[in-house]
């Protein structure tokens, strides 16, 4: 439930509550789940294998993984800290402005981002800490979802993604 169809359910309802708002921003936004994160990020991998938007026009990554449970918000990060300088710097706005709580970790290859971040591109993954403890398992079940924090995750990563396409 939370590993992950909470990242899938957030991305879906930010798509919609955009849609349904006549949002239109700046730039083009992909909203894409991958599936195969632990078989060696195999439908990560496939995208940046055939991807449908040129690589060169993605301004970067968000990868919503466990945003349904957890401790914590955490934004973290993998590699140069200048290369996920923008998407960090569009999640601490949304952040700020949401009054959520936020800190930016280094983890070690860990979820779909980074793929990406290994083809170049700037990739951040957003989660909430201590929110696999269930992963894998299961014991991941719907009930231990927190609508609050769904909620915020949402509203943090649709700010951060308005904020990318204006800048």
């Amino acid at each position: 439930a939370n590993d992950n169809a909470a990242g899938v359910a957030t991305l879906l309802e930010i798509a919609r509550s955009w849609h349904a708002a006549g949002v239109r921003p700046a730039r083009s936004v992909l909203f894409a789940a991958w599936d195969g994160d632990e078989i060696n990020q195999a439908g990560s991998r496939a995208y940046l294998a055939n991807p449908s938007v040129p690589l060169t026009a993605t301004l970067g990554v968000l990868n919503l993984d466990d945003v349904g449970a957890g401790r914590g918000f955490f934004l973290t990060y993998q590699g140069d800290r200048s290369r996920e300088a923008l998407t960090n710097q569009s999640l601490a706005f949304a952040s700020t402005v949401l009054n959520a709580r936020a800190d930016v970790k280094q983890v070690e290859d860990i979820g779909d981002q980074t793929t990406f971040q290994r083809a170049g591109l700037p990739a951040t993954l957003v989660i909430w800490a201590d929110a696999n403890d269930d992963a894998n398992t299961t014991k991941d079940t719907a009930d231990k979802l927190d609508e609050v924090k769904l909620r915020r995750s949402g509203q943090v990563v649709s700010l951060a993604l308005r904020w990318l396409t204006d800048h």
